[in-house]
């Protein structure tokens, strides 16, 4: 998706939807400013580009993932490991898990 192919797409959907998002009663319950949505459609398309390389340049630094051994209990099955995060450019690992009953 190319940034021209993105505003088209945003301004015939904001055609088709303005006319029900700004009124009762979606108007009512929409959580943002007009003056907010104008500024929200408008960075859409740039957003999607900056996204994509930021994901590109991931790959030049791959970051380490942790799943451990299964543990299997009395007919389910759970998974631990480690994720790594980043927050303002510090990447850190953050523990999961899940567990998923056996039929």
């Amino acid at each position: 998706m190319t940034e021209t192919r993105l505003t088209k797409m945003i301004k015939h959907y904001r055609e088709v939807t303005e006319s029900l998002v700004f009124a009762s009663p979606d108007i009512d319950n929409l959580p943002v400013t007009k003056d907010q949505y104008e500024q929200i459609a408008a960075a859409i398309p740039s957003e999607i580009e900056e996204n994509y390389k930021s994901f590109r340049e991931s790959f030049k630094k791959p970051m380490p993932f942790y799943i451990g051994v299964p543990q299997i209990d009395n007919g389910s099955c759970a998974l631990t490991g480690m994720r790594p995060t980043t927050l303002r450019r510090v990447t850190f690992a953050i523990p999961w898990s899940w567990r998923a009953t056996m039929p």
